[in-house]
């Protein structure tokens, strides 16, 4: 038999003079955004006891004080009467554990269920699962006067009874014939037969105990995903902000564990949100959490990518001025290693729109104010693509100035550009080939003159062009060739 139902999570009062529990009403429609609100609050007076126990353990499974949950808790009262008795209380302890177990499989418990976690269900219907059975068989054997000691493993709970002798006995609440697993339970005699039953001794792997409110709260914990797995995120976050209350008071590690539950609810519906492309609403969840429950380094990485996200997309839909004020109102709450990158390329982002929209020279200028700007000019990405931009703008301005002035003033456009943007690869290749074309045409004019016999006018031609493009080997060449064939 399978006993263990843990529900994992992705990406859970000593009769008291007065006794308070108040409720919040249960998130059954989720609302926009879901409250974080405990689904019930309590406050005690003295030592927790049994009852206590099992009507936290009812409140996380069904709507409190209405009909149903007084017919639990008369069904629970009437499994306290008898265990209190005077049958009972004779018994030794050892009997009166084994004598409880018995008694709540004659009164009470028939079907296991993998998942049923609900205490209402197990009244009800019978079924149960190892957290429900066991927050039962707790309660009572605490009315009992037994000491207990709830156990849990990453995906069981079971109860050790511990005694006044020192002894320890572990009680599987999922089998009947489950107190101290390895011994013998006589069944029944019939005639000269008598039948035993033995539920093995089990090596629980990861077993730790766990305070009584810890089990209780197990109960939430595993409703709780059972309702994020269904989209209901309201009721689940209701769910394991009780836990959270429940066990505030218990030990770090039990605290921790819980928070750590509720967390990764809180990051699960965030997460639903994004897919949704929810993203302001991802973060304004974020913040609501740390404003109800604070902060934690789950909760704050998680709040940082959602900023993160939200930021891509106003700057994917050119919304720099929302951009702006969401990092302006989140300085103190983000750390620059967030906010910085946004902030250079919000103003990449609004640079490129500005340059789209300028003339030449006017674009060149902002791009030369732009590398001034401590977020810009010391990151090697922003100043590629800034160098990039120059090339562009002045590879238009040297092209109108080749087609307006000349050869010569684009050259010298050319020679100014390069001092400025330093060894780009694209005004090399332009500077490249417009020296290239030059010498084709001055070529094409001194070959067209020397085969009309105009030697000395094709011989200008050349010697101006080499003024113009000096070094040029094409026009370099022409002019041996020509001097060798007229003697000079």
């Amino acid at each position: 038999m399978k006993h263990s139902y843990f529900r994992s999570i992705k990406f859970f009062l000593s009769l008291i003079s007065v006794f308070f529990l108040s409720f919040s009403t249960l998130v059954f429609a989720e609302d926009f955004l879901p409250s974080i609100d405990p689904l019930f609050q309590y406050d005690f007076k003295e030592e927790i006891k049994g009852e206590d126990l099992m009507k936290c353990a009812l409140s996380l499974s069904v709507k409190p004080d209405g009909d149903f949950y007084n017919f639990c808790m008369s069904k629970y009262r009437e499994l306290e009467k008898e265990v209190r008795s005077e049958k009972y209380m004779s018994m030794n302890p050892k009997e009166r554990g084994q004598e409880i177990l018995s008694l709540i499989y004659d009164k009470c418990l028939s079907l296991y269920v993998e998942n049923q976690t609900k205490l209402d269900v197990l009244f009800e219907k019978g079924s149960y699962n190892c957290v429900s059975s066991s927050v039962l068989y707790a309660c009572l054997a605490r009315e009992a006067g037994l000491e207990v000691i709830p156990q849990k493993t990453p995906d069981h709970a079971f109860i050790t009874l511990a005694f006044s002798d020192g002894s320890k006995i572990d009680v599987e609440t999922t089998n009947p014939y489950g107190f101290n697993p390895g011994t013998k339970k006589k069944l029944a005699e019939n005639g000269n037969v008598t039948r035993y039953a033995i539920i093995p001794a089990k090596k629980y792997q990861g077993r730790h105990a766990i305070s009584e409110r810890m089990l209780v709260s197990l109960v939430g914990g595993n409703l709780a995903v059972l309702n994020m797995e269904r989209g209901r995120y309201g009721s689940a976050l209701a769910l394991q902000a009780a836990r959270l209350l429940l066990v505030e008071d218990e030990n770090k590690n039990e605290v921790s564990e819980v928070r750590n539950d509720f967390d990764i609810t809180c990051s699960n519906y965030a997460s639903d949100l994004q897919r949704k492309k929810l993203f302001k609403e991802s973060v304004l969840w974020f913040e609501k959490v740390q404003s109800s429950w604070g902060n934690t380094p789950y909760i704050q990485e998680r709040y940082e990518t959602a900023c993160h996200n939200y930021l891509s997309s106003l700057l994917n839909e050119k919304k720099f001025s929302e951009a702006e004020s969401f990092i302006s109102e989140r300085k103190t709450k983000l750390p620059a290693s967030v906010l910085e990158p946004f902030e250079g390329n919000m103003l990449m982002l609004s640079l490129q729109e500005e340059i789209k929209a300028s003339s030449n020279d006017q674009a060149l200028t902002l791009l030369r104010k732009a590398l001034e700007n401590p977020l810009l000019k010391n990151d090697r990405q922003y100043l590629t693509q800034i160098a990039s931009w120059q090339a562009y703008f002045w590879t238009l301005k040297i092209d109108e100035c080749e087609k307006e002035e000349g050869f010569v003033k684009a050259m010298e456009l050319m020679e100014e550009a390069l001092s400025e943007v330093k060894g780009n690869r694209d005004l090399l290749k332009l500077k490249s080939n417009m020296q290239y074309n030059h010498a084709v045409q001055v070529h094409n004019k001194f070959a067209s003159l020397a085969n009309q016999g105009k030697t000395q006018e094709a011989l200008k031609v050349l010697e101006k062009g080499l003024e113009e493009n000096p070094g040029n080997k094409v026009l370099e060449s022409d002019l041996r060739r020509i001097k060798k064939q007229t003697g000079r």
